[in-house]
């Protein structure tokens, strides 16, 4: 008995009072025994216990429980705000950048036309035709392009921004100024830029919600970058190619209208999820509230 007693005096779990009172009448208490704990939420959390519920606010570190350290929030984390208005921005600009892809397309389409009926040798009115059209609609392209650019890392630098305050801000690889910094560090824009808009993606999309749609995004873009490449180095050495340069430009187009169904369904989610956060639920008829 002397040794049952020590071994049970010993083991940290074991409060000394129970152990005193349980050998003190030759009995052990078989209630405290069952709530030692040998794991997290082993017992049912009582006074006097050293049980706890399973939860996350306590762990247990081989002699006692001790609280578990809270979530650091970013040092960059603010209140939330609407992207809803940034969004009107950014949807309104691809709205614009696809005005001026469809007329560098119908540029490429009146070029083609005039070849065919002139055999391949236009008219000196002609080309001048064809150079002015395509010269405006590639101003407006350029245009359309830098204030799409603008809008839409105000947009991602936004939304990033809003990741903490609705309580999806853990474990975050970058900060909203780097959402926007990423785009202009040479070679590293092939990814990160898409990596970024993942975690936007899997942080507000509903669950079980797949990220196809984004994938499929980031390759047309990177398909219409690159191909717009090709068509210059081309234009630079053979002279323009206007079945390719329009291909090329449909590539854009469709990759534009998918990033402004991407950026309505990010808003939406995103704005979703601060109404039921900010939202106070209502207390059923007849019922006190809480």
């Amino acid at each position: 008995m002397k040794a049952r007693g020590e071994f049970f005096a010993y083991w940290p779990p074991c409060p000394a009072s129970s152990v005193r009172t349980g050998f003190s009448t030759g009995t052990a208490s078989a209630g405290a025994a069952r709530s030692l704990p040998t794991e997290r939420g082993a017992g049912t959390a009582r006074p006097g216990s050293r049980t706890h519920p399973t939860d996350d606010q306590w762990r247990w570190d081989g002699t006692a429980w001790v609280p578990t350290a809270a979530p650091v929030a970013p040092t960059w984390a603010a209140p939330y705000a609407s992207p809803a208005d940034r969004a009107v921005f950014v949807v309104t600009a691809f709205a614009a950048l696809l005005v001026a892809y469809g007329l560098l397309i119908g540029n490429d389409v009146l070029a083609l036309g005039i070849a065919a009926t002139t055999g391949g040798q236009p008219t000196t009115d002609q080309q001048a035709l064809s150079v002015l059209a395509r010269s405006a609609a590639s101003a407006l392209v350029l245009i359309g392009v830098l204030v799409t650019g603008v809008a839409f890392c105000m947009w991602e630098y936004r939304m990033y921004r809003n990741l903490p305050a609705l309580g999806t801000g853990v474990g975050l690889r970058s900060s909203p100024t780097g959402a926007v910094v990423w785009w202009f560090v040479p070679l590293a824009w092939l990814w990160m830029p898409y990596r970024i808009m993942r975690e936007i993606w899997q942080r507000t999309a509903p669950a079980g919600t797949g990220g196809n749609l984004l994938g499929m995004w980031w390759a047309l873009f990177l398909a219409g970058y690159f191909g717009g490449g090709v068509v210059l180095r081309i234009g630079t050495l053979n002279g323009p190619n206007y079945a390719l340069d329009a291909a090329v430009n449909a590539l854009n187009v469709i990759a534009a209208v998918v990033a402004i169904i991407v950026v309505r369904r990010l808003t939406a989610w995103q704005v979703g999820r601060a109404k039921l956060i900010t939202t106070p639920r209502q207390s059923p008829i007849g019922s006190p509230p809480g």
